[in-house]
């Protein structure tokens, strides 16, 4: 699939949020108390992480997460 520039950088974007979001609720599981909810916490985070590889698909690259946003969110 070729994607017009505005389009890639879009996808880019959308790809960096999913990677970003996995780190965030991965460390997030880890410290939370309660061993259900951590857990529903950790499958989220790897729906993100499969949501990433899918772009990951379309923009053959791999997309560094945003320490900002993780650093914000966590």
């Amino acid at each position: 699939m070729q994607l017009e520039k505005n389009q890639l950088a879009r996808v880019i974007k959308i790809q960096r949020n999913e990677i970003t979001e996995y780190n965030v609720y991965r460390k997030l599981a880890n410290v939370v108390p309660n061993k259900a909810d951590s857990e529903v916490i950790r499958k989220i985070a790897e729906q993100e992480k499969h949501h990433y590889e899918i772009w990951k698909k379309v923009t053959n690259r791999n997309i560094q997460p945003s320490k900002i946003k993780e650093t914000y969110f966590y």
